[in-house]
């Protein structure tokens, strides 16, 4: 799967979770799943359990998420690098 399909499989199942009328999948990149889109640390890991469904991902690699937000400086969990990790980890 290219990094295109996997951003929109990430953002099918991000929208499932932001309970936001305004929010608009389309434009979803590299937005901060906590800062920006207020998700909670439960519907963090929702999200991962939804992605290994949907991306036939044995096990999500949650740590290696965190670890690179830790190396980014930032823990809002970027769009971005969910991406990255899913594209490295998907079958």
């Amino acid at each position: 799967m290219d990094r295109e399909a996997t951003l929109d499989v990430v953002r099918n199942v991000v929208s499932r979770l932001v309970d936001k009328p305004e929010f608009d999948t389309a434009s979803l990149n590299d937005e901060s799943c906590v800062i920006e889109l207020g998700l909670t640390s439960l519907e963090l890991i929702d999200l991962t359990v939804a992605l290994e469904d949907e991306l036939m991902i044995d096990e999500f690699p949650l740590q290696d998420w965190i670890d690179q937000e830790n190396q980014r400086g930032s823990l809002g969990f970027r769009i971005n690098s969910i991406v990255d990790i899913c594209m490295r980890v998907a079958s």
